[in-house]
């Protein structure tokens, strides 16, 4: 039986071990399958549009996998650079519009 989620509810608490997320493609397909045994992932996989289905139960029938096939284009690849992501420079937080904080001018007519 499959069935798709709209929100998912109830989870049993699993080790950081058992909590995988699996992506598999092929170039010939041309599509991602992602599979997770992980709260989170599921759930930011519904929150992105994912049509998310249970792909397998514990003796409860509570789900503990989920799967999905998207796009291979939805996966990204970030550049890494001694096992760190690299951030592209001007995306830092608090930045208005590549100005620096002493360069912003404050107008009198507003005081």
């Amino acid at each position: 039986m499959l069935v798709v989620l709209s929100k998912i509810g109830e989870f049993p608490t699993m080790t950081k071990g058992e909590q995988e997320t699996i992506i598999r493609w092929d170039q010939e397909e041309r599509v991602a399958h992602l599979w997770t045994a992980y709260e989170t992932d599921a759930n930011r996989w519904i929150a992105a549009g994912y049509q998310v289905r249970v792909s397998g139960r514990n003796e409860r029938g509570r789900p503990i996998g989920w799967a999905t096939e998207v796009p291979i284009d939805a996966i990204r690849w970030k550049r890494v650079k001694d096992g760190c992501v690299v951030r592209r420079r001007g995306h830092r937080k608090g930045r208005v519009f590549a100005v620096r904080s002493d360069q912003l001018v404050v107008s009198e007519a507003l005081s």
